[in-house]
């Protein structure tokens, strides 16, 4: 009995010792940040070893400040295929702005004193084709962040071909109001927030998935799933389907970070596509460039019809703008109205970071309610099979209207990623 004794208190002591010592490693390390004026979401590779998931994750401290610690999580990188990588991290935090800060903000690991933390997020299944992400930031109280359609979405009295999966729709504000529109009267191929193009070329023949035609995408698993302390994250891997032929490998991750008591809420989209067998090349609408990203503002009540609407407002960033703009190159561009049911106006930025390719992209606006990201734009580029591609952008939801140096504070927050480091603590 003693024997035995013994024996389990040395396997708990050495259980022990690797748990201690598997985070211990990032008491050595610190979170390197830019003082800004707007909040910061990090989303940082995590180097090898220094820290891993589980109840001793140390917590996150500013140096030098009085405050609570920063809610984080640690979920798979990217691999270079848009896949969850199998050995590497990311820690994903939002550092909220701290007055008087300036020049490089340092935040340090401190051993851990007991759980402190609780989930911001739920993932629930909507039915057999949608999941919805939903926000917990009062306890045992859900607010919808989002649902994620993943399987094939029909709408009754719309023709079969408009049929479509693998978009966002609804997306709301952080009062719960829905701010996209699926299947409108006045474009029912628009749909919430997706990514299609007019021209998609396979093997000396064309496809369109902007109003679907000849191709279609199909939800083959889901990748992760997590609901986190300082983020909500969707990943899944879908096909392009010509016919039953497979001719895209796709990888799409949303995440969401936490908002607590704010009107603004941060979604991140990262696409990942991989031609399958064939060359894939990707058009957008000549003339008016729209065929990548786009988000359809929610309709208004009663709107008569797209051409008649009278209250958004829409701004770029140079400014408040009244016309609506065709292939236009735009770093980011924000939509303000009334939604169907809400009391008050709410609305969407859409932003592209420096490092998207052909910086800044060529866009369409309109002012009835669609704003889309057209890359790689009116000209065609053809990307080889087994090669990865992919682009990244970032939705800013609000309620009320924004101001314009507000916008561009959020913005300029967006493309300080190479700015945040985790880094070894120097003497």
């Amino acid at each position: 009995m003693t024997i035995r004794l013994l024996v389990l208190c040395l396997v708990g002591v050495a259980c022990l010792s690797a748990t201690v010592t598997t985070n211990a490693a990032a008491l050595g390390i610190v979170l390197e940040v830019p003082a800004l004026d707007a909040p910061l979401h990090v989303a940082v590779p995590v180097p090898n070893g220094a820290l891993v998931p589980g109840d001793d994750m140390p917590t996150l401290v500013e140096e030098g400040a009085i405050g609570t610690s920063i809610a984080y999580d640690l979920v798979p990188l990217l691999a270079a295929d848009g896949s969850a990588h199998k050995t590497r991290l990311r820690l994903m935090a939002t550092i909220p702005p701290r007055p008087g800060a300036t020049g490089v903000r340092r935040f340090a690991f401190k051993p851990a004193r007991g759980s402190t933390t609780r989930k911001a997020f739920a993932i629930s299944d909507v039915n057999d084709k949608s999941v919805r992400l939903d926000g917990l930031s009062i306890p045992g109280v859900k607010r919808p962040v989002l649902v994620y359609n993943h399987g094939m979405i029909s709408k009754e009295g719309v023709p079969a071909r408009y049929n479509r999966a693998g978009y966002i729709h609804p997306l709301y504000d952080t009062n719960g109001v829905a701010i996209t529109e699926d299947f409108p009267k006045d474009h029912p191929h628009h749909r919430g927030v997706w990514w299609s193009w007019p021209h998609i070329k396979i093997d000396g023949k064309e496809y369109n998935s902007w109003i679907p035609t000849g191709i279609h995408t199909k939800h083959e698993r889901w990748v992760l799933k997590h609901e986190g302390t300082a983020a909500g994250i969707l990943a899944a891997e879908n096909g392009w389907y010509v016919g039953e032929k497979k001719v895209m490998r796709e990888f799409v991750w949303i995440i969401a970070y936490a908002a607590p008591g704010s009107t603004r809420r941060t979604v991140d989209i990262e696409l990942t596509w991989t031609p399958v067998g064939k060359p894939i090349a990707l058009q957008g609408a000549g003339g008016k460039s729209y065929g990548g990203l786009t988000y359809r503002f929610a309709q208004a009540e009663g709107q008569p019809s797209a051409n008649r609407r009278k209250d958004t407002k829409i701004i770029i960033d140079s400014g408040l703008t009244k016309k609506d703009l065709p292939n236009t190159r735009l770093a980011w561009a924000d939509i303000t109205g009334h939604a169907a049911g809400a009391k008050i106006r709410s609305g969407c930025a859409v932003f592209v970071p420096k490092d998207h390719p052909d910086f800044p992209p060529t866009w369409l606006t309109r002012h009835y309610g669609p704003l889309c990201v057209g890359w790689p734009g009116v000209k065609a580029r053809t990307f080889p099979p087994g090669e990865p591609f992919g682009v990244r952008y970032r939705l800013l939801v609000h309620v009320g209207d924004p101001a314009v140096p507000a916008l561009k504070a959020a913005y300029a927050a967006y493309n300080t990623h190479n700015a945040v480091k985790l880094k070894p603590v120097t003497p």
